[in-house]
């Protein structure tokens, strides 16, 4: 008999904070949690075994990025992904259809697919997503979608919805017809479309959960909407999914962001901020972003980053260190602060978790907001 992929561990209510256990052939998870993103393979200015001394369980992957680098032969010779990458737990990856978006001057989409170039991987087809995502051993697979942008019209957005149903029935259809190649389960995620329309958030909803889908990845809602109208959409989307399969928020995102989904019921979170923001000189801490690349305040210049993280950055280095190194080594100064904004993110998910449990969700919530604004952090509608 088949493990259980996810199960609902603790939840007072049906769209409110829950805990779980997502199981796959690769470890579990408890939810919810983060996903550090490896793109193109790799982490910025992190190593897997940095990730994993992290507590990370799960990552995202881009299928189409990792696919065209290695090609089916090789991935088959080596022994898929996880073997390509170093990675001995969970891997989701993702089908292409952002890049539709971010590409989306130099790429179109005909009722066919997304045609991307003109090599035989740029041509992205809701089967050819899904071969591409055997092929890599992924353990959660993401179908193919067609993400709107924004803003668009109501009449572009059911488009991208009704394109988006059309498209997940022959993504089932070529998950069960074709083999997992590494001998183990792969699970595959509906997408949710609608931009900020409240009817068609519904009816893509609807239109996901009667697939019947492993899970949901809601999308769309990353791409420049306020963080209000992305909460709101949020929460009509798993107002009206299946309670008892898992919720991906897709790209977001900061620190309250990511709260604001746990409240509305969302279970896994993906976001390249973390790490692309440690780069550039920027964390996040219990009071706010600190930009460690500039002059620090007087007072605060022999502190830590965040005088309340217990991660090796905080206990070794002080902000004027980093600064210092910042203007000196750019990828060390990065690699320093990438490990601690990874590490702020998977505890503030096991605190999530801790506060579900306890059934005090809120008042965790509203603390920490509280902290973020008294360190000089906003909240962006």
């Amino acid at each position: 008999m088949d493990k259980i992929f996810f199960k609902v561990t603790h939840s007072t209510e049906k769209n409110g904070p829950r805990t779980g256990i997502m199981n796959t052939s690769h470890g579990i998870t408890e939810t919810p949690c983060f996903m550090p993103i490896a793109s193109n393979g790799s982490f910025r200015s992190l190593t897997f075994d940095q990730i994993d001394q992290l507590d990370t369980k799960l990552i995202m992957v881009n299928a189409w990025h990792v696919y065209r680098e290695h090609g089916p032969i090789k991935l088959r010779e080596i022994g898929g992904i996880h073997k390509i990458l170093g990675w001995n737990h969970l891997i989701c990856t993702d089908s292409g259809g952002y890049q539709a978006f971010s590409l989306r001057d130099t790429c179109y989409i005909n009722e066919k697919g997304i045609v991307l170039g003109e090599g035989e991987y740029d041509i992205l087809t809701p089967v050819k997503v899904i071969e591409i995502q055997k092929a890599l051993g992924s353990d959660i697979m993401i179908a193919l979608d067609d993400c709107a942008p924004y803003p668009c019209t109501k009449k572009r957005a059911l488009e991208a919805v009704q394109r988006t149903k059309r498209w997940g029935v022959e993504s089932i259809l070529a998950h069960k017809q074709i083999d997992s190649q590494y001998g183990f389960s792969q699970y595959l995620y509906g997408v949710v479309q609608g931009s900020t329309f409240y009817d068609l958030r519904v009816q893509s909803s609807h239109d996901a959960g009667e697939l019947d889908f492993d899970g949901y990845a809601i999308g769309g809602l990353s791409i420049g909407m306020t963080q209000s109208q992305a909460r709101e959409m949020t929460l009509i989307c798993t107002e009206n999914l299946p309670f008892h399969k898992p919720r991906h928020l897709l790209g977001v995102g900061l620190p309250i962001q990511v709260l604001y989904g746990i409240k509305n019921g969302v279970d896994t979170f993906d976001c390249v901020l973390p790490l692309r923001k440690a780069q550039r000189g920027v964390v996040y801490t219990s009071g706010g972003e600190v930009y460690y690349k500039h002059v620090q305040p007087e007072n605060m210049k022999n502190a830590p980053l965040d005088p309340q993280c217990s991660c090796t950055t905080c206990q070794k280095f002080t902000r004027e260190q980093l600064r210092q190194l910042f203007k000196s080594d750019k990828a060390k100064a990065g690699e320093l602060a990438s490990i601690h904004n990874i590490y702020f993110y998977n505890d503030m998910m096991k605190n999530a978790r801790i506060a579900i449990q306890e059934n005090r969700f809120d008042s965790y919530l509203n603390e920490f907001i509280n902290r973020w604004l008294e360190g000089g952090g906003t909240i962006s509608e």
